[in-house]
């Protein structure tokens, strides 16, 4: 029971939190360490998926996991990035998204929820694919930045 609350209900919530945290301004820092964390540790469930046998690298699960990481995750993450309004203010940088920002999270989460149910064991790559993302859209943001300058 633990087990399916822990794979199923924390990242929902951990994506509601994220997502709504995006509709609020916030100072886009530079060296932001949260996103990487959670790409690590994304890394690092996926290779105790594969150790466990969870998820089994073939043919198939790499072309799933090139397709989620990078078209999906990456993707969207470019998309969100271009959606958040960015404005600079007492010498720092601050982005908010909209009501697209969020469309596109909502969108992201249903493939991959698709893209799991397609490819046996991609489920547990669900932490490395939202790092994926969030770093993604992280260094997408910082361009801006550097562009508006």
């Amino acid at each position: 029971m633990f087990k399916v609350i822990q794979q199923q209900f924390v990242p929902v919530l951990i994506i509601i939190y994220i997502a709504f945290k995006q509709l609020r301004p916030k100072e886009i820092k530079v060296d932001s360490k949260g996103k990487y964390i959670i790409l690590a540790i994304g890394i690092y469930d996926a290779y105790i998926a594969i150790a466990n046998k969870q998820l089994i690298i073939n043919y198939q699960t790499v072309l799933g996991l090139i397709f989620t990481l990078l078209i999906l995750a990456g993707g969207f993450a470019f998309a969100r990035a271009y959606t958040c309004q960015v404005w600079q203010k007492d010498g720092k940088f601050y982005r908010q998204g909209n009501y697209v920002t969020m469309i596109l999270w909502i969108i992201m989460i249903i493939s991959h929820a698709i893209t799991d149910h397609i490819i046996t064991g991609l489920g547990t790559t669900f932490v490395l694919y939202l790092g994926t993302s969030l770093v993604v859209q992280h260094l997408v943001l910082l361009n801006k930045i550097k562009n508006a300058n």
